[in-house]
């Protein structure tokens, strides 16, 4: 399941990146983004609305937004329409838990 998440992570790879040295691009680093509270990479412009909430990303969270991210925050990440498939999003959420997300 590891390798298929990290062949998912690729599409994310285009904005996002794991590690604690690693660069911000588009899209905040993902590593420790489960157990961090939302809007909280340093350096990062997040918009107003995601400042505004005071929720920590979950795996249960994290399996929703990768869903349907457009429904719990519109207009973030608009590139990304989701991932449908419930064996995707699992790998892709067990991947970022083996690599510090």
């Amino acid at each position: 399941m590891a390798e298929r998440g990290r062949m998912i992570f690729i599409r994310c790879a285009a904005c996002h990146s794991l590690g604690a040295s690693a660069s911000v691009r588009t899209g905040p680093r993902l590593d420790g983004i489960i157990g961090r509270r939302v809007a909280s990479v340093a350096g990062f412009p997040y918009t107003a609305r995601l400042r505004e909430q005071s929720f920590v990303w979950t795996q249960k969270r994290l399996e929703q937004w990768l869903r349907k991210p457009q429904a719990q925050f519109p207009g973030m990440c608009v590139p990304f329409a989701g991932l449908p498939d419930r064996n995707d999003r699992d790998a892709l959420l067990s991947y970022l838990h083996r690599s510090g997300g």
